[in-house]
């Protein structure tokens, strides 16, 4: 998916949709790297009894191999590919995944955490 909407240049925050997604941009053109962030709801305090943990689990698929998607392998494996460097945390109210890029691989770093966050389909065995 390409980047498509997205303006540069100007220094002031978009909001865009991706993908049905809430993308936040900000260009920042002194540097020749690219961080970006998804936030999802998703943490502890979404948690009813007998889920506790699924928020975490959850950030822990996401690294998960994709037989179906980025031949086989993993977001961090695309996105070290790349040249950069991926990461989550969990917290009380939101699972998050920040990548930093080099900027020329925007487009394809974008694609990747946004179809692992909207589309993660991980093996059921992965899941048992």
């Amino acid at each position: 998916m390409a980047a498509t909407g997205l303006r540069r240049g100007d220094g002031r925050a978009r909001l865009h949709r991706i993908a049905g997604a809430r993308v936040a941009f900000e260009p920042f053109t002194r540097a020749s790297v690219t961080s970006l962030q998804a936030w999802f709801r998703a943490g502890a305090a979404l948690e009813r009894d007998g889920q506790r943990g699924a928020a975490h689990f959850l950030e822990h698929l996401l690294f998960q191999e994709q037989p179906a998607r980025f031949g086989g392998r993993g977001l961090g494996a695309v996105i070290e590919d790349a040249g950069g460097t991926v990461n989550a945390w969990t917290s009380h109210d939101h699972v998050v995944v920040h990548a930093t890029v080099p900027s020329a691989s925007f487009d394809s770093a974008l694609a990747a955490v946004t179809t692992c966050v909207l589309g993660a389909c991980p093996a059921p065995e992965v899941v048992e």
